[in-house]
């Protein structure tokens, strides 16, 4: 009875289920070709690498081909609305709302252009954790972005969903002076239900299943690695970095052991610093390393170039070999292989805010974390490097302020 009742109110939606994912069949898999492999920390801040390069400095061991890039900045102080802005190059539209606003950034010519530009260069384009809740936008963009609609996708818990089946079914069969005594409040059968080849998000989960092999069919990759960086619920950001640290070394050994270090490009960076949500007077910038195909030395690079989350396509596409600066510079932004290092640069940097001079938002209201009742977006632009964006936060120097249409991430 209970199980005819499900069937017929659920309506016939459930036979017909099509729902995008990424996968992560292939998320330890490299090119045997090229490879630019982007590791997006989350909420690492360049502030910890500072401290790291006084007072640990040998935990850079290991990273002597790099460049560190001391003089960052993102764009925003939000993961949904920074990896797509990096990714799609998508300009601050404050009048938009979200959703539109991470279609349009999806969709958009120069968003087509880019990918499109991997893929025809025989690039396997793979993302991971790029949470947006516009992943049907992916499709075509990202390789193992897919649309399933069939049980293969799926797992199923059987013990627990028959569990749970027969709790529901004790409680339908029990005279009503007992159903109190059985507790069906909690019941999930969704939670029952998991995607087969899930992708690793959360750091020890990825650095426990980090066992790199060749892809088979020989293409070049572009993998774009979103993990969990420093956000919440990390509470120790300084041990972590040192633990991503150690992590991403032996990374690096395993891609010496299948014999492609020397032809991959790496980039460790992150969406955005830290959350200044508990610290109004902090401005957040993201740490920058970048490993060059074929770069080998003796010591790490420290550069002080006034580099930005907008050249992220550029210098992406630069690391594949796709960009002609003459005709992409006005396109996809400056690489950052092309700034210079003590050169002066105007960047912008958006904070949200909340001020009851301005409206609420809904959306924002309704939140449970910390930005719930942001309202407004405050823009510090600034020449200079990270000291000078810090001073006009701390003193609260705001170049405009925004009222927030809806919630962006």
């Amino acid at each position: 009875v209970s199980l005819g009742i499900m069937l017929l109110m659920a309506g016939g939606s459930i036979y017909k289920v099509k729902l995008d994912f990424m996968s992560g069949k292939e998320q330890f898999m490299v090119s045997d070709k090229d490879n630019v492999i982007v590791f997006m920390l989350d909420a690492v801040d360049n502030s910890y690498f500072d401290r790291l390069l006084k007072e640990n400095p040998e935990k850079f061991q290991g990273f002597e081909d790099f460049t560190l890039y001391q003089n960052t900045c993102s764009v925003y102080d939000s993961t949904p609305t920074s990896t797509t802005q990096m990714l799609t190059g998508m300009d601050f539209r404050i009048e938009l709302p979200g959703t539109e606003w991470y279609e349009q950034a999806w969709n958009s010519q120069r968003a087509n252009e880019f990918f499109d530009r991997f893929h025809k260069a025989g690039y396997l384009v793979h993302g991971y954790s790029i949470e947006t809740d516009t992943q049907k936008h992916y499709l075509g963009k990202f390789d193992n972005c897919h649309e399933y609609s069939d049980a293969g996708d799926i797992e199923v818990n059987k013990f627990a969903m028959s569990e749970d089946f027969c709790q529901l079914s004790l409680y339908r069969a029990l005279p009503f002076l007992f159903k109190k005594y059985v507790n069906i409040e909690y019941l999930n059968f969704n939670a029952h239900f998991s995607l087969k080849n899930k992708v690793c998000y959360k750091n020890n989960e990825f650095a426990e299943k980090m066992k790199l092999q060749l892809l088979p069919g020989g293409e070049k990759l572009l993998a774009v690695q979103h993990l969990n960086g420093t956000h919440y619920p990390c509470d120790k950001p300084m041990e972590e970095t040192k633990y991503l640290l150690d992590m991403l070394r032996r990374y690096f050994a395993q891609l010496k052991e299948l014999g492609v270090y020397d032809q991959s490009t790496i980039i460790i960076t992150s969406d955005h610093g830290q959350h200044n949500d508990s610290r109004p007077d902090f401005a957040s910038t993201p740490i920058m390393m970048i490993k060059k195909k074929g770069v080998q030395a003796s010591q790490m690079k420290v550069s002080n170039a006034p580099v930005y989350h907008e050249d992220f396509q550029a210098t992406l596409l630069d690391s594949a070999g796709l960009y002609q600066k003459s005709q992409d510079e006005a396109v996809f932004g400056r690489s950052m292989y092309d700034i210079g290092e003590g050169e002066k640069r105007e960047r912008t940097w958006y904070d949200r805010g909340r001020s009851d001079e301005f409206q609420k938002v809904k959306s924002m209201s309704s939140l449970s974390w910390a930005w719930s009742g942001c309202n407004i977006y405050y823009s510090y632009t600034y020449q200079g490097d990270a000291n000078d964006l810090r001073r006009m936060v701390r003193d609260r120097n705001i170049t405009k302020i925004y009222q927030m249409t809806d919630n962006k991430g």
